[in-house]
């Protein structure tokens, strides 16, 4: 007795589509067993599709036009039905929004090679390019290799598709990112002594709504907030400041209640992007933790064990007020992400998984990759964050 097999094409199971695209569907493989020798005819009809394909061979795909049961069927000549199958494919999107921590930064897709140019005090100034790095967007520093790609990898099966929506952009703040135009790539570029790429002024809320056209998100992964407590500049004054504790803590309780009423409107705008436990808040990893937790001294950053402590704890208020948005919005909050790199902090040596200064002016001629998860960390965030996209998604 014959049977008829499908299953979604393995090399189609994921797709990532920027804003505006709209959702994609899948191709559907449908293989018939045993082979039955000669001219065939696979017919599958559903929901906007009615198709017939003649073939001597044993395998079609065929690109499902929406969700919804389709009806497959095989024939050899005029001869009655060799098999049948029903198909019903599930389709899930997801999208990403945020800051760096989302797009990738420090993973380009095609890693570049730089050498730093340096003035009379040793500091770069400039670099000069051997091979350009490559991203997936180069506006927003956006990666195939970072924590969304990798994490919605594993909902992608036989069965189901995952469309992407990838709009996540390096400069973001809840404001000036998500809510409304603005966030994307620093003008603090390297690259031969002009920034690199001209900034994307979108706004990821309304983008986001654009892509799903008119469709609610199966889940939406969120990360973001390092921005609005100006995360940049904390690493920029920890490097040059005598004490960057003391000239930043006082301000810090400012920039996160600044930031704590700012989530007030983005929960209430995310509402319309999907229901509240399918969004996944993902928090900032410890970047500056040594092996064992013990003291961190970042060398080439010029921050000492005292000063990374104090950033440490920094971290640790901001997944404070990220928590707590969480539980007033119905978000999930991804806990086990937050310890994701503890110990592998950017001094950590060999074991570290974060992206140093050196490193991220050789590896894509820019600064901004610095602090960042490296395509390890990126992998171990993704794996923390696997087991919650998946429960979201149920």
């Amino acid at each position: 007795m014959a049977s008829l097999s499908w299953r979604i094409a393995p090399d189609d199971a994921v797709r990532v589509v920027p804003d505006g695209s709209g959702p994609t569907t899948p191709v559907t493989t449908l293989r018939l067993r045993p082979c039955a020798v000669g001219p065939k005819a696979f017919t599958v009809r559903g929901p906007g599709l009615s198709r017939r394909v003649r073939t001597s061979r044993c395998t079609v795909r065929i690109r499902l036009p929406r969700e919804g049961t389709y009806r497959a069927s095989v024939v050899r000549g005029r001869g009655p039905v060799l098999a049948r199958a029903r198909l019903r494919p599930r389709l899930l999107r997801v999208v990403a929004l945020g800051d760096s921590f989302a797009s990738g930064e420090g993973v380009p897709d095609q890693r570049g090679l730089y050498v730093p140019q340096r003035d009379g005090a040793g500091a770069v100034a400039g670099v000069s390019t051997l091979r350009r790095a490559r991203w997936a967007d180069e506006s927003c520093h956006r990666s195939s290799r970072a924590v969304p790609r990798l994490a919605v990898a594993s909902l992608a099966d036989r069965r189901s598709h995952v469309t992407l929506v990838h709009l996540a952009c390096t400069g973001a703040e809840v404001k000036a990112g998500l809510l409304w135009p603005g966030g994307a790539v620093s003008s603090r570029l390297l690259l031969d002594g002009a920034p690199q790429v001209a900034p994307d002024p979108a706004a990821q809320l309304p983008a986001a709504r654009r892509a799903l056209r008119g469709r609610r998100a199966d889940a939406v992964v969120l990360s973001i907030g390092g921005n609005d407590i100006g995360f940049g500049g904390i690493v920029t004054t920890c490097a040059t400041s005598t004490s960057c504790q003391d000239a930043l803590a006082p301000t810090l309780d400012t920039q996160l209640t600044t930031l704590d009423a700012a989530l007030t409107p983005l929960g209430k705008a995310m509402t319309a992007l999907a229901p509240p436990r399918r969004v996944l808040l993902v928090p900032y990893p410890d970047i500056v933790s040594g092996p064992r937790g013990g003291e961190c001294a970042a060398v080439d950053l010029g921050i000492e064990p005292g000063e990374a402590v104090w950033a440490a704890s920094a971290i640790g208020a901001l997944n404070a007020t990220l928590r707590g948005a969480a539980v007033r919005h119905g978000w999930r909050f991804v806990e086990r992400a937050a310890g994701a790199l503890a110990g592998r902090g950017v001094c950590a040596g060999d074991t570290a998984r974060v992206i140093s200064l050196s490193d991220s002016v050789v590896r894509q001629g820019t600064e901004t990759g610095t602090l960042h998860p490296d395509a390890a960390g990126q992998r171990a965030i993704a794996n923390a964050l696997r087991g919650p996209l998946a429960r979201a998604v149920r």
